[in-house]
């Protein structure tokens, strides 16, 4: 379980270009289903994110 500190700095060490960049590597590089990926996205970049990560699937399948 992660502390509040180290959700804190999770939060203001990503940003929307790493996010992006993990997706689309992920996406690409990956035999991860979509919920796997979800949930390795929510460990790494926090719940509070997950809002972006569907935007950039949503933009990596435009």
């Amino acid at each position: 379980m992660k502390t509040f500190a180290e959700i804190r700095t999770t939060i203001n060490e990503a940003s929307s270009s790493d996010m992006r960049n993990w997706v689309f590597d992920h996406l690409e590089n990956t035999e991860m289903d979509s919920g796997q990926m979800k949930a390795a996205f929510i460990k790494k970049f926090g719940k509070e994110n997950l809002k972006s990560y569907e935007k950039y699937v949503s933009e990596y399948i435009d």
